[in-house]
């Protein structure tokens, strides 16, 4: 069964406050509907607890799948940390200026100070680091991957200052994870 889009719109009146209307079924409600046109609205804090659930989700398929090519993946637990100076050089890298000098930080864990135990071990960013034995015919040497796992696959303005960051100063490639557009398939982006 496939529902009409609703389209709320919030009226404000003068004397009676305000009240919210459906362009498409076109009733009046004094109070934010539930339901509109058989659509379920959903709250915001009820979508960032799925999409928190989704992200979960998406990372261990990520995991599982790069551990069955073969490697070794551990999650990252460090952070690159920028001053409030070098937030001001951000604000001035698209004019021409250079990627500013930060920090690798070890991210600290969440911990509930009432019942005294760990609430959430959050990782750095990237989300794991990747290590696979190359070979003989490499030297006997180990690649070294750092993976971030975003489920649209488009990083914000400090995420990509933090991979340009480690690009110049560990000298190791970053890859993201997303969603391919075939059903259950992961695409792999190197920045």
């Amino acid at each position: 069964m496939k529902f009409k889009k609703h389209n709320l719109i919030r009226l404000d009146y003068a004397k009676t406050g305000f009240r919210y209307s459906c362009k498409n079924c076109h009733i009046d409600y004094k109070t934010k509907p539930k339901n509109v046109c058989g659509a379920k609205i959903e709250e915001k804090h009820i979508m960032g607890k799925h999409s928190r659930a989704a992200g979960k989700r998406f990372e261990l398929k990520v995991r599982e799948d790069l551990e069955k090519d073969g490697w070794i993946v551990v999650r990252w637990d460090k952070n690159v940390e920028f001053t409030d100076d070098m937030k001001e050089c951000l604000r001035l890298l698209p004019l021409g200026g250079e990627v500013p000098v930060g920090k690798l930080v070890r991210v600290k864990p969440k911990f509930n100070p009432f019942t005294k135990s760990l609430m959430m071990n959050s990782g750095g960013f990237p989300d794991f680091v990747c290590i696979r034995y190359l070979g003989v015919e490499y030297g006997s040497t180990f690649g070294v991957l750092l993976i971030e796992c975003k489920c649209n696959g488009t990083l914000s303005k400090i995420e990509k200052e933090k991979v340009e960051w480690i690009k110049q100063n560990l000298k190791i490639p970053v890859f993201i994870a997303s969603k391919g557009e075939k059903r259950g398939t992961i695409n792999y982006e190197r920045i």
